[in-house]
């Protein structure tokens, strides 16, 4: 009986380690946009084509965007192709609640 006890206890605890949920959610992926702020403290938004997943999420996110084509907003030329998009104005589908950002 002991032994049973011990067998069962040891699966238990081994699926509970193997079914964790990974904490670096670099799995994670996310479609993005360019936030402008307009005048009236409403956004516009500018999507970006794709999602980010992984490393590639995480490096929008701390580092911005190159521009793979013009962007424009309000009739002027805001980043032209190449240009990097800075981190700050750069929010990503999971954090709907823009307050939560780092940058």
């Amino acid at each position: 009986m002991k032994n049973q006890f011990l067998f069962l206890l040891g699966l238990s605890v081994f699926l509970f380690v193997s079914c964790e949920k990974d904490d670096d959610h670099n799995d994670h992926c996310q479609e993005c946009h360019i936030a402008f702020m307009e005048e009236d403290g409403s956004e516009h938004s500018v999507n970006i084509d794709g999602e980010f997943c992984g490393d590639d999420l995480v490096n929008i996110e701390s580092n911005g965007w190159e521009a793979t084509e013009d962007i424009m907003h309000d009739g002027v030329l805001e980043y032209a192709a190449g240009d990097i998009v800075p981190a700050s104005m750069i929010h990503c589908e999971e954090h709907a609640d823009h307050d939560d950002h780092d940058h």
